[in-house]
């Protein structure tokens, strides 16, 4: 996965999104698809669950910003649960063809070796609970690979997080490899190579779509 980038020399966050001093004012401060989420069965029949969400996300977004000393954007993180999560923003979708679970698609293998969670637990959660797995994880690849800030990098560190800080046109993956054929559609320009920039490209769109005005709230 590439040499490990120095960890950020602040000191650690120890507060986890569900037991943090989290505003309720952050429930009213725009973020992208913040209205959107209202619609949302996920949080349907739950008063209070779109609020506490957009409170958590702002934790995460306003705690790594602070701890990295660069602004970790908390739309960004938005537009990538919306693209990993099919728009559903639920705890519990899944990819039919991997294990890829929940808000920004969580492997098994993930669950195991970085949250040090039983892979199951993650479908039982809340969307805003499952945002505390959200942040364990975007703290690994912070300390492992360096600061994340950037839409590009906010979605590597997802997809592809050794290539986190690199040039958008690092490439991630070439022809002819396992890892190709499954993405094979990013490969926009069909010279057999998908770059940072072209996986990039989605999420940047994703992100103006969650800021028109019937999105944003």
């Amino acid at each position: 996965m590439g040499t490990p980038a120095p960890s950020p020399a602040a000191p650690s966050p120890t507060p986890s999104p569900a037991s943090d001093g989290s505003n309720p004012a952050d429930a009213y401060r725009p973020l992208a698809w913040g209205r959107y989420l209202e619609t949302l069965k996920a949080f349907k029949n739950r008063p209070g669950s779109v609020e506490k969400f957009k409170e958590r996300v702002w934790w995460i977004a306003d705690t790594f910003t602070k701890y990295q000393g660069r602004l970790f954007d908390a739309n960004d993180l938005m537009a990538c649960m919306s693209f990993e999560s099919a728009g559903t923003f639920a705890a519990d979708v899944k990819n039919p063809k991997s294990s890829a679970t929940g808000l920004i698609q969580f492997m098994s293998a993930t669950s195991r070796d970085v949250l040090k969670i039983d892979h199951a637990s993650l479908a039982k959660m809340t969307p805003e609970d499952q945002l505390n797995e959200v942040y364990k994880y975007f703290k690994w690849v912070i300390d492992t690979f360096g600061p994340v800030s950037g839409t590009a990098d906010t979605y590597m560190a997802i997809f592809r997080p050794a290539t986190v800080g690199k040039p958008s046109e690092t490439p991630l993956f070439v022809r002819g490899t396992d890892a190709y054929a499954v993405n094979t559609g990013l490969d926009t320009n069909r010279d057999g190579r998908i770059m940072k920039a072209e996986a990039a490209a989605k999420i940047t769109e994703r992100l103006a779509l969650g800021m028109l005005p019937e999105n944003m709230g």
